[in-house]
Formats: C-alpha cells, structure tokens, sequence
C-alpha cells in the first residue's frame, strides 16, 4: 500500500511494506531482536519520518511481527513474515485465484 505524494503535500510515497522490511531489518540486527522505541523510530529523522516509523511499528505490532512493551519502551520482533507476504502466498479453498470469482446474479 502507498500513499501517493498528492495526499502527502509533495513528500516522497509512503510505502508501508518498505517502512515494515526496513523496521524489521533493523530489528533483526539488534541483540536479542529487542530495540528501545525511541532507537527504532527516532534516529534524528524530520517529524514526517518518525510519524511514518512509529505509525508502521503500530501496524506492525497489530499484525503479530512486533510486540511493544508499554512499561520499558521497547519493541521485540516476533516474526519476519510480513502480513502482505501472507496474504499474497494465500490459496483460497477452492483453488480460484483471489478475485477472479464472478458472482451470481440473483433475481430481486
């Protein structure tokens, strides 16, 4: 999903598959997969950055691939699996391809 650069006042896109490999990336890197919050979103980064950072650590977190912890400030990685990926590998359970299904006209 990107958010093109006319809704974000001429700002380079907002891509939040590229925002979550990169937050997992260096989640990865990290010892014991754990970072502060302020480590993995700041950085010195302009507002609209860290905005972007921290708004994709929370999809992140809802998604299952992140935990954050309230208490000490940190985000842990759970999983690498990015939910976009998942849902691209999906088959659905009668084989069809997702959206390629027509639906059935029904008299009113």
């Amino acid at each position: 999903a990107v958010v093109s650069t006319q809704s974000t006042g001429g700002a380079s896109p907002y891509d939040i598959c590229a925002y979550s490999r990169r937050l997992i990336t260096k989640l990865s890197g990290s010892s014991g997969e754990v970072l502060q919050l302020a480590q993995l979103v700041g950085g010195g980064g302009d507002r609209r950055e860290i905005s972007r950072l921290f708004l994709t650590s929370l999809m992140l977190a809802n998604s299952g691939n992140v935990e954050l912890n309230q208490n000490d400030q940190t985000c842990k990685l759970l999983s690498r699996k990015l939910q976009s990926e998942v849902l691209e590998a999906y088959v659905l359970p009668s084989g069809d391809e997702p959206g390629t299904r027509k639906r059935k006209k029904v008299p009113v």
